[in-house]
C-alpha cells in the first residue's frame, strides 16, 4: 500500500469524486483514449465492437472498472482491504493474459484523462503527485 499523508488521501479521493459520477462520457473518453493509444488491448474486450462513445458494452465496463477504483479510493487507509482487493484483481486478470504494463498503461490514460478534464489548478504537482502513488 502506498505511504500517503492525509492530506494526499484526501486530494485523492476529491480529485476522483468529481471526475468519475460522468461514467457514461468519463469514461467512454477514458476507454476510447485508452483503445486509440493502446490499440493492441481492444481485444482483450471481446463484447465491445464498434463506436466506443456511447456503446453500452464500454458504460458497462466503465461502470465497473469506475466503482473499482472508488472502492480502492475509498479504502485507501484500510491495508488490509487495499492489498487483498488487489491481489484478487491480479489474479483474475493473470488469468486473462493481462500485464502489469496494461495496467500501467490503463493508469497513465486515466491520470491524462484527469489532468485534461480537471484542469491545472485542480490536477496541480501535488494532486498528480498524489495519485501517481497509487
Amino acid at each position: 500500500m502506498p505511504d500517503l499523508s492525509e492530506s494526499q488521501v484526501e486530494i485523492i479521493k476529491n480529485t476522483w469524486n468529481i471526475y468519475s459520477p460522468d461514467i457514461k462520457g468519463n469514461g467512454c473518453e477514458l476507454f476510447a483514449k485508452w483503445f486509440v493509444d493502446n490499440p493492441s488491448h481492444l481485444p482483450f474486450y471481446k463484447k465491445i465492437t464498434g463506436e466506443i462513445m456511447g456503446n453500452p458494452e464500454v458504460i458497462k465496463q466503465a461502470t465497473v472498472d469506475f466503482q473499482f477504483i472508488t472502492n480502492i479510493i475509498e479504502n485507501l487507509d484500510n491495508n488490509d482491504y487495499f492489498e487483498d482487493t488487489l491481489s484478487k484483481l491480479s489474479a483474475r486478470h493473470k488469468q486473462r493474459k493481462i500485464t502489469i504494463d496494461m495496467f500501467e498503461r490503463l493508469g497513465l490514460v486515466i491520470m491524462g484523462e484527469l489532468i485534461d478534464k480537471l484542469g491545472p489548478d485542480l490536477m496541480n504537482a501535488g494532486a498528480v503527485e498524489a495519485c501517481f502513488m497509487i
